[in-house]
């Protein structure tokens, strides 16, 4: 259940990548800056987190790593899509969205 409607500015993350690997260090120091702004919430793997080219277990280490990050500072949107279903289905239940 959401505990508070989200409402204001969401920042849709992109996902940083260094030498054909996730960048956490850019990607902290992203998460830091839009809090910083004034961001009132995160909106992470969305389509514009390149989330299509991800792997379920790299989509699931970003999201993971944003939330830890974040610390409660400000409610986290979660992108879940795919254009298959199954896929998407199958995700949704690989993810701890728990929190």
């Amino acid at each position: 259940m959401i505990q508070k409607r989200l409402r204001g500015v969401g920042v849709a993350l992109i996902t940083p990548f260094r030498n054909y690997n996730i960048d956490y260090d850019a990607l902290r120091r992203m998460v830091d800056y839009v809090i910083a702004g004034g961001v009132d919430f995160i909106v992470a793997l969305g389509s514009t987190a390149e989330t299509a080219t991800l792997s379920l277990k790299e989509r699931d280490e970003v999201l993971r790593f944003i939330v830890k990050h974040t610390a409660d500072r400000v409610p986290i949107v979660v992108g879940m899509g795919s254009n298959d279903t199954h896929a998407l289905v199958e995700q949704l239940g690989s993810f701890d969205l728990s929190g």
